[in-house]
């Protein structure tokens, strides 16, 4: 029974593929951060909007900013922001050894999320880090077919800002990630 199961989710997943294949292609700036504190990633999106149609700028965002590459780049009729959901407001903080994968398991789902409503995707620029979960999903996406080019914007390692905490659990963490 669960063949049956398997066997009609690729087929689904096979239909959604050539299906998105017809559709226009998008160009995303994918930074999971806050977008106006990423200022490279906003000259990387200035630059991309000159020279590429349909791009979209996704990440956390704010109602209001005060940002001049933002209000110049929301000039242009061809570019948007997806904006990303910022995440859960807790009454009591968590223990991290909980937290932590929690907010792995949120910003993998809110990242798939955004990504499908952009799906397909011509070229999809990454701010790392964060790694996890930002290069599996976007190679995941490219293996599928869905991405043609993928571009990291590699500026040093994920594990390397959580190796700052001496905590026996962050180097747990640490290990997990570098993998």
């Amino acid at each position: 029974m669960s063949g049956i199961a398997i066997i009609i989710c690729l087929v689904f997943l096979f239909i959604v593929v050539l299906v998105l294949k017809k559709k226009e292609k998008s160009n995303v700036v994918l930074v999971v951060g806050d977008i106006c504190r990423s200022p490279r990633m906003l000259y990387h999106t200035n630059c991309m909007s000159k020279f590429f149609k349909n791009l979209i700028l996704v990440g956390y965002c704010e109602k209001s900013y005060d940002n001049l590459i933002l209000k110049e780049l929301e000039k242009n009729p061809s570019f948007r922001i997806k904006s990303l959901y910022t995440g859960i407001k807790y009454w009591v903080q968590p223990p991290r050894v909980i937290l932590l994968p929690l907010k792995l398991l949120f910003q993998t789902y809110t990242l798939g999320l955004a990504l499908t409503q952009t799906f397909p995707i011509h070229t999809i620029l990454v701010q790392n880090p964060p790694s996890v979960p930002t290069l599996v999903l976007v190679s995941l996406a490219r293996e599928l077919g869905l991405i043609k080019c993928f571009v990291i914007d590699w500026h040093n390692y994920g594990h390397t800002l959580l190796d700052f905490s001496g905590t026996i659990i962050m180097k747990v963490y640490v290990r997990i990630y570098r993998l």
